[in-house]
């Protein structure tokens, strides 16, 4: 366990595994002496976007950009502040996953800096997170189950029992090589809240927690199976690879995460080097080739892959990515919780098409983005006020075209939908 926890020290710590460089200066100057942020309001329960949720990931960010006797001592000050409050939100995902995620980095680098009641107060708001403590987290699927699984391992660590790891890592394997109702599917598309595509949304945070847990894993008994690691692999490679131009996911494949900041930028770059770092994984030939890709912008193999169960078509060339997603009854048209993606309807109305070239096309764009009016749809033209009303309507509906459907095989292929709207019909 000695070697996993450094490991694990490492992955908070080490320059290589950051996204970023944050602002720590600019925050600090926003840290008041009783711990508080100034710019954050701590009585907003905002069910999204929870600005009480910035406390921590800020204290993990100043943490990782270097700490000196000063800094640790305003940090310490802003950690007692979070441990005394306790502070929940209604969205039981932030209680659950979120905080124990963050809290559960902050402990591991302030270890040695806190007195046992404060290690006690933290581990028990980190326990809400963990399995162990836990049971229905057993009962999650997809992504959330391996944030589960992630904080769990975390947990484990930290209070010195090695007894969970065996079950996150069955947990783990079962949940990648079985073909679910939610998860990786076998056209290595992925779904998440029924069938629903999300493998630029819930998929792409799949992908990062169990490169996580594999990287953490290596070279122990907890290590995941052969078949496992392979599958994850075909899953980036043959999967995401293919809904991606430039560093940018295709919009059609983020579903209501389409509404957040930066939502398209990918993301995959650090879960890639620490597969690649990895001694047991296998696919290292195309994975490396597909990290290239990302950072050079050049693309060297050509193809069509039409996503059966997503009834999603992709084609890819070196000039371009295009895509186009087909209504289908067996998929859930489009989803609007958490107070996110409320004109949503029109994303799956059928039709809708992604083209990019530089990958930055519908970068942030949102705000701009007349939503009667995506392209590619043959939606009718509303007002703001009219799309929300028929969006919270038929919300979490499946699509009505029974006639749709694809195929592709290497630099060829096709995807057709008969479609059904207000006042007519059409192919």
């Amino acid at each position: 366990m000695k070697k996993m926890k450094q490991r694990l020290f490492a992955l908070m710590t080490d320059p290589a595994w950051l996204d970023s460089i944050p602002p720590a200066a600019e925050w600090l100057a926003r840290l008041n002496p009783d711990g508080r942020f100034e710019d954050i309001d701590y009585t907003c329960d905002q069910r999204n976007g929870w600005p009480a949720g910035m406390h921590l990931s800020r204290m993990v960010a100043l943490c990782r950009a270097g700490l000196t006797e000063d800094t640790r001592s305003r940090v310490l000050t802003a950690l007692r502040f979070w441990l005394q409050k306790d502070p929940q939100n209604p969205n039981w995902w932030h209680n659950e996953i979120g905080t124990p995620n963050q809290l559960s980095d902050l402990l591991l680098m302030l270890w040695d800096s806190l007195n046992q009641e404060e290690r006690e107060k933290g581990l028990s708001i980190i326990a809400r997170g963990a399995f162990c403590c836990q049971p229905r987290i057993l009962d999650w699927t997809g992504a959330n189950l391996m944030w589960g699984l992630w904080n769990t391992a975390k947990y484990a660590l930290l209070v010195g029992d090695a007894a969970p790891l065996q079950e996150v890592k069955r947990l783990a394997e079962r949940e990648i090589l079985e073909n679910n109702e939610e998860g990786i599917q076998p056209d290595y598309s992925f779904f998440q809240h029924g069938h629903q595509l999300y493998s630029g949304g819930y998929g792409r945070s799949f992908v990062y927690d169990t490169a996580r847990l594999i990287y953490l894993f290596s070279e122990s008994p907890y290590q995941l199976c052969k078949q496992a690691l392979d599958r994850l692999a075909v899953y980036i490679v043959f999967g995401q690879q293919y809904m991606i131009r430039n560093r940018h996911w295709d919009y059609l494949t983020v579903g209501r995460e389409l509404t957040r900041p930066d939502a398209l930028k990918t993301g995959l770059l650090i879960p890639l080097r620490m597969l690649l770092s990895v001694k047991e994984m296998a696919y290292k030939d195309v994975m490396q080739e597909f990290l290239a890709s990302m950072v050079s912008s050049e693309y060297s193999r050509d193809r069509q892959v039409y996503f059966y169960k997503a009834n999603y078509y992709a084609s890819r060339n070196s000039y371009s990515h295009l895509s186009c997603r087909a209504a289908d009854p067996d998929m859930i048209s489009f989803e609007s919780i958490n107070e996110e993606n409320l004109l949503g309807l029109n994303l799956s109305a059928g039709g809708n098409t992604c083209l990019m070239c530089d990958g930055e096309e519908y970068a942030n764009i949102l705000p701009l983005w007349d939503f009667s009016m995506l392209p590619g749809t043959t939606a009718p033209k509303q007002s703001d006020d009219e799309l929300y009303e028929a969006s919270q309507r038929l919300r979490n509906q499946p699509g009505s075209s029974r006639y749709s459907g694809g195929v592709s095989f290497s630099n060829c292929g096709c995807l057709y939908e008969a479609t059904q709207f207000q006042g007519g019909s059409g192919t």
